[in-house]
């Protein structure tokens, strides 16, 4: 959920980047934060500089650290009130990770392998650079964090949960592009994006569904052939 806000937050900056152009990390926010993280805090650059491309938070598991978005004047006035403020990029070196494929990454010192990446670029339509996706593919169970102790025995739950008939349907005349995709995925939406929440007891979870960014990883040809087997 935090990789989440975090690309809704970037969405937000970006739209008012014209008047706020420059961009300040907060570090410090996790009840144990990671020295470097403290380190980044104040760190102000252009919203363009390069080194949010890896230092976008979240930058590993359970990081907390935000960037929010500034004017010149409110750095200044930052500086008055004697906040700590760097306009330095960063540059703490990297280290060397290798995946269970013996493939080697570099990865900078201060962020976890497979998160020295963007996610805001991410979800508003860049690609994950082939490290992230190798590092991901690599972790495997590693990469889910459990949200509830106990299984699916312990919730008196069965262990397959069968599908619900879908109550929407992607129009196959109108979604034969990655444009029309978009389009009819946005249509169901009701909204360019939406929040689903799904609750059991006092269990709570909610995900993001961005229209854009689902569009791009639903194969046209996979409609086509389910609208074919409709007609027969």
């Amino acid at each position: 959920m935090r990789v989440a806000y975090a690309a809704g937050n970037y969405q937000q900056m970006m739209a008012v980047g014209g008047e706020r152009p420059y961009w300040r990390y907060v570090g410090g926010l996790s009840e144990t934060p990671r020295p470097l993280h403290l380190k980044w805090s104040g760190t102000v650059l252009p919203a363009d500089d390069p080194w949010w491309n890896t230092h976008y938070p979240p930058n590993d598991w359970g990081c907390k650290c935000e960037v929010v978005s500034q004017t010149q004047e409110e750095i200044d006035s930052l500086r008055k009130e004697g906040m700590k403020i760097s306009t330095e990029r960063p540059d703490d070196g990297a280290y060397q990770w290798a995946d269970k494929n013996g493939n080697t990454h570099t990865i900078p010192n201060g962020i976890g392998p497979g998160w020295a990446y963007n996610p805001g670029k991410t979800a508003w339509g860049e690609t994950l650079s082939e490290d992230v996706m190798d590092t991901w593919r690599t972790q495997g169970a590693k990469a889910w964090e459990r949200l509830t102790p106990g299984d699916w025995e312990s919730y008196g739950s069965p262990e397959k949960v069968p599908l619900h008939a879908p109550v929407a349907s992607l129009d196959y005349t109108i979604s034969k592009t990655i444009e029309g995709m978009e389009l009819a995925t946005e249509k169901i939406l009701g909204c360019p994006e939406k929040v689903f929440s799904f609750q059991s007891g006092e269990f709570r979870y909610d995900t993001l569904v961005n229209a854009k960014t689902l569009a791009r990883h639903i194969d046209p040809n996979v409609l086509r052939i389910s609208h074919s087997l409709q007609k027969q």
